[in-house]
């Protein structure tokens, strides 16, 4: 099909912004590297994923950069490689709540989380490995609630007992973003206040 449809192949005519959308562009990109990926084309889907991060990230498109990012992770899977972009991924998950990408290569996200989890990252990475395995997993029970990881940046905040608008700005979030936040925290530890959501959360093993 991509033959017959003349879709574009080499890097600079998929990743041109001048003549088509960035959604255009994402779109015919991501499938290619998937298209490469499962012909066995590591090295040719290797340079262009690398490609679309370059781009994305000078044109500040996240979203774009962390689909790129799990396609990276994907191409690379059974390899240490993978390890970098997932890291990555986390990291800007932390401030997105974007866990999509994982969710459409479940299975590779999943195996690859446990194994980030075994090698004891640092702890703001294995708070975010957790609860994307734990969004991977499906509903969890009563006892473990799970939490985003912007919930879980919150959570970190209020248990150095910051205020809404210290939250706000040391998150670069509005203040009625936390409050969204704090609303959902509180709904998933089943408490009313911020203290109590607190040692709810700690109590379940989460590190704030």
């Amino acid at each position: 099909m991509w033959r017959d449809e003349r879709l574009p192949r080499d890097a600079s005519d998929l990743i041109d912004l001048d003549r088509q959308s960035w959604r255009e562009m994402e779109a015919l990109s991501c499938a290619r590297i998937r298209l490469l990926t499962e012909l066995g084309d590591r090295d040719a889907a290797r340079g262009l994923a690398n490609h679309l991060c370059r781009i994305a990230s000078e044109r500040d498109l996240t979203r774009t950069l962390m689909r790129a990012l799990v396609l990276s992770m994907t191409i690379d899977a059974d390899t240490d490689r993978a390890v970098e972009p997932l890291v990555e991924f986390l990291r800007l998950a932390r401030s997105t709540d974007y866990l999509r990408p994982l969710v459409r290569h479940r299975d590779v996200s999943r195996s690859l989380l446990t194994r980030l989890l075994d090698s004891a990252p640092d702890p703001e990475i294995h708070d975010a490995a957790r609860g994307a395995l734990a969004h991977l997993e499906g509903p969890t029970p009563p006892n473990a609630p799970v939490f985003s990881p912007r919930e879980q940046a919150v959570l970190a905040e209020l248990s150095r007992g910051l205020r809404n608008r210290e939250i706000a700005d040391r998150l670069g979030v509005s203040e009625d973003g936390v409050r969204h936040h704090l609303k959902n925290i509180y709904r998933k530890t089943g408490t009313t206040d911020r203290r109590a959501a607190v040692r709810r959360a700690t109590s379940m093993g989460w590190r704030l």
